[in-house]
C-alpha cells in the first residue's frame, strides 16, 4: 500500500527512529521504512554507553546535550532509560597522562563536569582495579549507561504520539527520482511518496525536492 508524507526515513534503527521522533514533534509527516524489525541491526547490540568526553568541545557539548535530551524523553514516556554511574579514565605513562589533563581542562572550559583524582578515590570507586602501575586519573561523574531497547521503543512512542508511522519489513528496492530529485522510494509493498526529503540514516542527502 502506498503512503505519502513529509519525509521519508529509510531505516529504523535508533538514528532513524530518533529522527522521526524530532520532526515528529516539529509536525512534520514522517513515514519510516525498516528491512526487517525496528531496532535489528546495531541497535540492538549495542552497549548502550553514555560516555560524553571527546576531544572536540564541540562533540562534548553534543553528547551532553544527547544526556538532556534523554532525561527528557524520560520524563515523556516516565521510564527509566539512563542510569548515572560516572566513568574512570586512566593513564598508564606520561603521554596519556598529559592527554588526560589537557581533557580537564577543556572540559572544565565549557562546563562539562569532570576532575583529576587521585589513586585512593580510583581505588575506592574501582576496587577491583590494579592501579600501582597508573600515573594518572580523572573522574566524569555524569557518566553512565543507556537501555538501547528502551531509548528506542521511547523514540517509536513519541514519534506514534505526533502521527508518524513505521513499517517493518519494508526494504527499500529504488528511488524514486524526478526532475534530479529524489521524490519518494519503492518497496516490495507499494511505492511511497515524500513532499520533503527522503533520505536514509547513513547518508542525510541523498536527495530532496
Amino acid at each position: 500500500m502506498s503512503q505519502e508524507a513529509d519525509i521519508i526515513i529509510i531505516g529504523g534503527g535508533a538514528a532513524g527512529c530518533s529522527a522521526a521522533m524530532q520532526l515528529s514533534l516539529r509536525g512534520r509527516k514522517v513515514l519510516v521504512l525498516e528491512r526487517v524489525l525496528l531496532g535489528s541491526g546495531s541497535t540492538g547490540r549495542a552497549a548502550g554507553l553514555g560516555a560524553q568526553l571527546r576531544e572536540s568541545p564541540d562533540e562534548t557539548r553534543l553528547l551532553m546535550k544527547g544526556i538532556e535530551v534523554v532525561k527528557d524523553i524520560e520524563t515523556r514516556v516516565k521510564k527509566e532509560i539512563f542510569t548515572r554511574t560516572g566513568s574512570l579514565h586512566v593513564a598508564s605513562d606520561p603521554e596519556r597522562a598529559g592527554e588526560l589533563r589537557s581533557f580537564v581542562k577543556m572540559g572544565k572550559e565549557i562546563g562539562f563536569e569532570i576532575d583529576l583524582v587521585d589513586a585512593g578515590f580510583a581505588g575506592r570507586l574501582r576496587a577491583c582495579m590494579r592501579s600501582d602501575d597508573l600515573v594518572e586519573f580523572c573522574y566524569c561523574p555524569t557518566d553512565g549507561h543507556l537501555e538501547p531497547s528502551e531509548l528506542l521503543s521511547s523514540y517509536v512512542e513519541l514519534a506514534r504520539a505526533e502521527g508518524a508511522t513505521f513499517l517493518t519489513g519494508s526494504p527499500v528496492t529504488d528511488l524514486l527520482v524526478e526532475g534530479g530529485a529524489v521524490k519518494g522510494v519503492s518497496t516490495p509493498g507499494g511505492a511511497h511518496h515524500a513532499h520533503g526529503y527522503a533520505f536514509t540514516v547513513h547518508e542525510l542527502a541523498v536527495g530532496g525536492g
